[in-house]
């Protein structure tokens, strides 16, 4: 499996408080079967001034450490990026914290959605980078009303759903509309969003298996293994939407959570 949202880097973000931590984390992503790992620290201007030098720094270091252990784990660099005016500026001058030369990770905040969120998407898109929304499950403006989503989606906006949403991990709720995200086709890739070996970890496999009941092996196979190696060597992705992928009604999913689908 590869997992495209870490917080895995020591002492840069609300993520591994230090060395040992990261190390940690890296043993249960490669225990749990992740082959390569992105360690995406947060840039959030005047809060995580993470550029280039420091994440690839930080990156080859923590990546000696592993190889030195006989951890078998790949790291790539990568950042995870809060919608601002800073991000295309960004982005310009850190094209190497790009996934494939083109995607890049980017959060909403957690209560609303910007106004003209999608001329901003399709600003990004314009000057070559194409956005990977992360965890917009846990935004609470999407959660009432999935048309938003529906919206960046059918303008060439990829979604990464997390790990734990999709378990139940996060509370009910959350788990029902990661879940509706999925079955809908408003979902293209799952992560771990890891920032601690306790509380966020960096496990994928439990969500494969909630992945299976709900869309399929094949389904869950590409949403964490063949999707995001596209992305990695910076190939085109492209998922039709269609009448049958209307979105799924919450009292659908309801009811398969409630048959222990998410736990």
């Amino acid at each position: 499996m590869i997992d495209l949202h870490s917080h895995i880097l020591p002492n840069l973000d609300d993520g591994a408080k230090n060395l040992e931590e990261a190390v940690e984390m890296c043993r249960m992503a490669a225990e749990d079967g992740i082959r390569i790992l992105a360690a995406t620290p947060h840039y959030r201007p005047n809060v995580y001034e993470n550029e280039e030098k420091n994440i690839f720094s930080a990156v080859s270091r923590l990546q000696e450490v592993l190889d030195r252990k006989g951890i078998s784990l790949k790291l790539v660099p990568g950042v995870d990026i809060l919608v601002s005016p800073e991000v295309i500026p960004f982005l310009e001058r850190n094209t190497g914290l790009t996934f494939g030369g083109r995607y890049a990770l980017v959060e909403l905040p957690a209560q609303f959605v910007p106004p003209g969120i999608e001329d901003f998407f399709f600003r990004m898109k314009l000057m070559g980078f194409t956005p990977i929304l992360s965890h917009p499950e846990r935004n609470a403006e999407i959660q009432n009303n999935m048309r938003i989503l529906e919206g960046m989606v059918d303008k060439g906006v990829l979604v990464q759903v997390t790990a734990m949403s999709l378990t139940g991990e996060f509370g009910d709720h959350v788990g029902v509309i990661a879940g509706r995200m999925v079955k809908s086709r408003l979902a293209h890739l799952i992560a771990s969003d890891a920032h601690s070996p306790r509380h966020r970890v960096p496990i994928l496999s439990r969500a494969r298996r909630t992945l299976e009941d709900l869309v399929g092996h094949e389904k869950a196979r590409m949403m964490l293994e063949e999707t995001p190696q596209r992305i990695l060597q910076g190939e085109s992705i492209e998922f039709s939407r269609d009448a049958e992928d209307l979105i799924t009604p919450l009292s659908i999913l309801k009811k398969l959570f409630r048959k222990r689908l998410f736990s």
